[in-house]
């Protein structure tokens, strides 16, 4: 061992600036592998949160889907003791259309309980203008939604259901859900209003 460290400490003293260039090399290689494997991690951990990062992992819906859960509050109970789970949040939702004027758009209306919802949606952090849903009958919608409709924060608009349900509702808050498709289409509201709206009741 002393002697195979002698030859190698006589090889670099012998010749220094070989030396400095083989140290060189060594510590671009070095650096290079790190920031590829960062570069990788953090693409990563973008591309999971633009992909599944900002929508629940698990969704538990009626057999038949255009079915309600009666007891749902229990069954809420029963998974908020699951601690295998981050954030839980039961929703109330539905298709709808959205009238403002002479425009009109279909939308799908989401009813949710907004406070655990943000966790898994990160509605705070995508919000653009305006604040989360706090009344009855106030709603967030997608920012394409909001170009479409012609609508500003405060404004009044209509949604009826193919039921012919109707409810006017108050936009507060612009929403950038990263994803055209929700863009162009959500409605979010808390869950109370979406279960008014849609004839739910208390399920």
């Amino acid at each position: 061992m002393r002697l195979s460290f002698k030859i190698a400490l006589r090889f670099l003293r012998n010749n220094l600036g070989q030396t400095f260039l083989i140290l060189t090399g060594i510590a671009v290689g070095v650096s290079v592998q790190i920031f590829i494997g960062l570069l990788i991690q953090g693409l990563q951990q973008s591309l999971v949160d633009k992909t599944i990062g900002s929508s629940p992992q698990i969704t538990i819906t009626a057999l038949n889907k255009q079915s309600t859960f009666m007891d749902w509050e229990k069954d809420m109970a029963l998974l908020d003791g699951n601690g295998a789970l981050t954030f839980i949040s039961a929703s109330a939702d539905g298709a709808a259309f959205a009238y403002n004027n002479t425009e009109s758009q279909s939308v799908v209306f989401r009813g949710m309980q907004l406070t655990s919802a943000d966790g898994i949606y990160n509605f705070t952090d995508r919000l653009t203008e305006g604040k989360l849903p706090t009344a009855k009958s106030e709603v967030m919608i997608g920012k394409n939604l909001k170009e479409a409709l012609g609508v500003k924060i405060g404004d009044m608009i209509s949604v009826k259901t193919p039921s012919l349900n109707y409810m006017d509702v108050k936009i507060v808050g612009i929403l950038d859900l990263k994803i055209a498709a929700l863009n162009d289409s959500w409605m979010i509201s808390d869950l109370n209003t979406s279960q008014t709206l849609f004839g739910y009741g208390n399920s």
